[in-house]
């Protein structure tokens, strides 16, 4: 779905960019703006799942996850750049009133209709495609890929009321779409950042999550002497639990082997998607 949204994204943004330049409409240009970042996002999207579907990203020995968050991450400062840049635009034409061309906007209506329903064919795709945990490059994808919706929707009823009426009440139309469509861009970037800094800063697991972990430590605790330390983090969808327990000295190494396993297989079985680590050290 992706690969479709790439070649869909470069058609409607080579249309968007001539209108800009035909109507100067805000709305126009804003929209612009989020499809060049859309199709940034796509183009960059399919590269990484591409290098990581053929293993072309072996110098990663701890997984990809972090390089996945990173790629969210820059989606979420390139959404908020533009963000910015359409503001600065708004106030400088409250200072400059400038109808549009109506002939043009006419044209627009049409266009941004279209792509209206292009966006929610694509984003329909691929929340049907997304089934069980999904990669934060996806997860970052769709969520851009939300945004478009929903800004399209904006800018199918703030071009019409532009093309319809004109004047005065067309140009508010366009400024007051432009700044509902800046600030949701801001509000979903901002999700993004909250999401994946903690992951990217090594955040231990939810409290939910070490509540398993704890119940399967002293489900086991008369299996092992000794408790170490215990690390658990987020790896992109992946959640890593690393736990250090310690053993009799003159317990057979077939024992302990067997004994880790149970508890690896009880961790992954109640952390679907987890990447269990168990560290056997001779107790103190």
């Amino acid at each position: 779905m992706i690969r479709n949204g790439l070649a869909v994204d470069i058609v409607m943004w080579s249309g968007y960019l001539g209108l800009a330049l035909w109507t100067g409409a805000l709305t126009i240009v804003a929209e612009c703006l989020q499809s060049g970042i859309t199709l940034g996002l796509s183009a960059l999207s399919l590269v990484v799942l591409w290098r990581i579907n053929r293993g072309r990203l072996a110098d990663y020995d701890f997984g990809t996850g972090k390089l996945e968050q990173a790629v969210s991450l820059l989606t979420a400062l390139a959404i908020i750049g533009g963000s910015l840049f359409v503001m600065a635009e708004i106030a400088a034409r409250f200072r400059h009133f400038e109808e549009t061309e109506s002939a043009g906007l006419l044209v627009a209506l049409g266009v941004v209709a279209l792509d209206f329903v292009v966006d929610v064919t694509v984003l329909t795709g691929m929340r049907r495609a997304a089934t069980g945990t999904v990669s934060p490059v996806v997860d970052a994808e769709r969520k851009a890929r939300l945004t478009r919706c929903v800004a399209s929707s904006v800018v199918v009823m703030s071009v019409a009321v532009s093309a319809l009426l004109g004047g005065r009440v067309g140009i508010w139309a366009d400024l007051v779409g432009s700044a509902f469509l800046s600030l949701f861009m801001l509000w979903l970037a901002f999700g993004i950042v909250r999401r994946v800094l903690p992951d990217l800063l090594d955040k231990a697991l939810d409290e939910e999550l070490q509540l398993h972990i704890n119940r399967a430590l002293v489900g086991h605790f008369d299996r092992y002497e000794s408790l170490g330390q215990v690390r658990s983090r987020r790896a992109g969808s992946r959640l890593v639990v690393e736990i250090e327990l310690g053993f009799a000295a003159a317990l057979p190494l077939g024992e302990v082997v067997e004994r880790l396993a149970a508890l690896r297989a009880e961790l992954e079985r109640d952390l679907p998607g987890s990447h269990v680590v168990l560290i056997p050290t001779v107790a103190a």
